[in-house]
């Protein structure tokens, strides 16, 4: 009888028995342990081996199948799912995949700079026509609307072309809606075809904008699952800096150009035209991989081949907890779209003790805005900057709690049971800014980024593009029904101070931390089964 060990080709399949936990990596990493049917499980290429050796020997100690066991972190505790483990990022493609990332950040920025650029100057913009705060609503829900349309077809467009293309559509469309913003005025005539125009701008500049999934989907493609953080975090910073520190450009006292036809109010719509063309140049010029098609992956070693044009019913099947996530940023999304449609009315209320845009224009209270969400959107980036060391020693669910706790404090901080009672009876403007700070610059940034990364972490490569567009269009669906909801409210209710709309983003923020008390412990345990298959399978979803 010949030894296993003599065989100096066919190694015997991988079924049944029991692993070394001393294993090598190169070990753990056997071909014959790899196949998608699950661990442990010989793949069809194993089988052919089978006559060619002694059932009766032991299988050789390099193909002893891998232990279904949760990796280790120092001190012999079991890793979360929902933490970062340790190791330098790591980016597929080399140069190009390095300018890659840098497009992607850009065109994510530039489009989140589509809301930031504008969040001072919106309302009182409208109300040069005859808008209220109920008609910035609704335009902030128009340009939520769009992306909410977009965002699953670009995921589906990345999956099965490449990310570049929805990329460059997505640009050009936001820079000429942009162009019908700055517009607006001449083109509607004024009065109610001109806010005609500029909703109907914003609405196409949200499907224009709808490139956060895309961007999501490309970072989950091209890192591994335990690489994927950082660059996740930079992404939604990138995100977080477009539309707080963007507010800044409206300070500017921009004189008008009679030859261009702006003024300081719609200047700012210029500029992200001017944004969108410098982007879509980058995304021309800068050497990338975005326009690279997909291909099907296979080799000799780790999961057998995959089409990374798969079927929609393959991509459609995903844990359960994905609707946990798909909820959370919904709820973190409307809450964001509420204070981002009130805290200018509110602010330059408790500025001017007037509710009339008018009267703001002619105030410091818009540059008021301005300054602070440019010291919001500084907070909120050193924030995303201490998550990405504080995640590797704290569990991402801890963090996750931690975050939506943030941003409930910071709504009991702005809640004012003495609306509509008068200047000087009502919240003071230092109490309502800390709790606008609180829970946008501190609760939102980590709650957020901690629902990305997760999502992303349970997802395979093929189900990226799709479902990150189905997370930014739960939040754009946020994002429509709030600020519509808010602004009517605002409005209907004669409101000064927003009592009953900022009631709701503290209820649907405890109903979040609700939620995910509930999952506490389904979120490790959905954690530490990725874990597994990101090292038996090796990291399907963002390994080469």
């Amino acid at each position: 009888m010949k030894r296993s060990g003599d065989l100096p080709t066919v190694l015997p399949p991988c079924a049944g028995g029991q692993g070394d936990e001393t294993l090598s990596p190169p070990e753990r990493n056997c071909t014959h342990t790899q196949a998608r049917g699950g661990l442990g499980e010989p793949s069809p290429k194993s089988q052919e081996g089978r006559a060619q050796v002694d059932p009766a020997e032991p299988p050789s100690p390099r193909c002893r199948p891998t232990p279904h066991r949760r990796p280790a972190m120092a001190g012999g505790e079991a890793e979360p799912l929902l933490g970062w483990r340790g190791g330098g990022p790591s980016l597929r493609g080399g140069g190009r995949g390095a300018g890659g990332l840098a497009v992607v950040v850009l065109a994510v920025l530039v489009g989140d700079a589509n809301r930031g650029l504008l969040i001072p100057s919106l309302q009182p913009y409208l109300g040069r026509f005859g808008g209220s705060t109920f008609e910035v609503g609704a335009c902030n829900a128009a340009f939520s609307l769009g992306r909410l349309l977009a965002a699953p077809l670009y995921g589906l467009w990345m999956d099965r072309r490449s990310p570049g293309e929805p990329l460059l559509a997505a640009l050009g469309l936001a820079g000429l809606a942009n162009l019908l913003y700055t517009y607006a005025g001449p083109l509607g005539g004024g009065g109610a075809g001109s806010i005609a125009a500029v909703f109907a701008s914003r609405c196409v500049c949200g499907v224009g904008a709808s490139v956060l999934g895309v961007g999501r989907g490309y970072i989950g493609k091209q890192t591994s699952r335990a690489a994927r953080a950082p660059y996740i975090a930079l992404l939604c910073a990138a995100q977080y800096a477009g539309f707080t520190l963007s507010a800044l450009v409206s300070t500017f006292a921009f004189p008008p150009v009679a030859w261009l036809g702006v003024d300081v109010l719609n200047t700012p719509g210029l500029i992200l035209v001017g944004l969108h063309i410098m982007a879509a140049l980058s995304l021309l010029l800068v050497p990338s991989n975005l326009f690279q098609r997909e291909e099907s992956r296979g080799g000799t070693q780790g999961p057998l081949p995959v089409p990374a044009r798969a079927g929609l019913k393959v991509q459609l099947q995903v844990p359960g907890i994905v609707g946990a996530f798909v909820f959370l940023n919904f709820a973190v999304r409307a809450v964001l779209a509420t204070l981002e449609t009130l805290a200018t009315p509110i602010i330059a209320y408790l500025i001017t003790g007037s509710i009339s845009p008018g009267d703001w224009t002619h105030s410091e209270a818009i540059k008021a805005v301005a300054n602070l969400f440019a010291v919001l959107g500084a907070l909120g980036l050193a924030n995303f900057a201490a998550l990405f060391f504080v995640a590797r020693w704290v569990p991402a669910r801890v963090l996750l709690a931690s975050g939506l706790v943030l941003t409930l404090l910071g709504s009991g901080c702005m809640l004012d049971p003495f609306d509509g009672r008068g200047p000087g009876r009502e919240i003071s403007l230092p109490r309502f800014e800390a709790g606008l700070g609180i829970a946008w610059a501190l609760g939102y940034p980590v709650t957020q980024t901690v629902v990305v990364s997760a999502l992303s972490k349970v997802l395979t490569r093929e189900q990226q593009g799709l479902w990150m567009g189905n997370l930014a269009a739960a939040g754009s669906a946020g994002r429509i029904a709030a600020p519509l909801l808010s602004g009517f409210l605002y409005t209907k209710l004669k409101s000064h101070t927003g009592f009953i709309p900022v009631l709701l983003c503290l209820a649907t923020t405890l109903l979040a931390c609700i939620l995910v008390a509930t999952f506490w412990a389904r979120l490790g345990k959905e954690e530490g089964e990725n874990e597994e298959e990101d090292e038996v399978d090796g990291d399907e979803g963002g390994a080469p």
